[in-house]
Parts: structure tokens; C-alpha cells; sequence
């Protein structure tokens, strides 16, 4: 069992588990796509909705998830990166302009490498 961090709205806290609206997209997922958004880290948890925090100033709350089955791909880890062909450095590129311009996410080519 691995024990992994999820920052969510306070209000949401009863939900923290629920998988994104049909029509939403995000970093990791195209719309429609199942996904549930944690870290290994609490402060990256926190880091991870940052910007969101400073832009509309909702509380939220970490919340620790236990986890005993699942496959987690850790994009630093240079050797599964390489063998499942993804490219670590297409997750750091900024999501949602590409969104705006109704264009692919850079990052979702390695989501959908990992999901393969």
C-alpha cells in the first residue's frame, strides 16, 4: 500500500475521490477521460493547484489517499519513460494555452502513452 496526497476544495471534501465532469480536460486527460489527480508528495499536491489557489482563492484541504493498487508512472524515472516512449519534458509545457487555441496539450501525448 502507498500512501499518496490529494488537495481539493474544502466544499468538494466529501467528493475528493469523484472523477472529472464528462466535458472537462486537464493536464493528464482529454475530455471524457477518467482521472484522478495525486501526488507521492503533499507539498507537491499543494504545488500542483498553486495557481489555482491564487487566482480564485478557494480553501482547500490535502487529503491523504491510500492507494494498494494501481500503476504509477513516475516521469523521472528515465528507464519506463523510455521504454513506454514518453517524453518527460512534454509535461512541463503549458497546458492550457494549447486549450485555448483549441489545439492538443503537449502533455497529453504522454497520457495517453501511459494510459497504452
Amino acid at each position: 500500500m502507498a500512501i499518496f496526497f490529494r488537495t481539493v476544495p474544502i466544499e468538494r471534501l466529501a467528493y475528493v475521490l469523484d472523477l472529472p465532469k464528462p466535458e472537462s480536460s486537464g493536464r493528464y486527460h482529454r475530455p471524457g477521460q477518467p482521472i484522478l489527480y495525486m501526488s507521492p508528495v503533499k507539498e507537491w499536491s499543494i504545488r500542483a493547484v498553486s495557481g489555482y489557489m491564487r487566482a480564485d482563492g478557494i480553501q482547500r484541504v490535502v487529503v491523504p489517499l491510500f492507494i494498494d493498487e494501481a500503476f504509477v508512472l513516475e516521469q523521472n524515472d528515465e528507464l519506463a519513460c523510455s521504454v513506454l516512449g514518453i517524453d518527460p519534458e512534454l509535461s512541463k509545457k503549458p497546458w492550457i494555452p494549447a486549450l485555448q487555441a483549441n489545439g492538443e496539450p503537449p502533455s497529453w501525448k504522454n497520457s495517453d502513452l501511459a494510459r497504452s
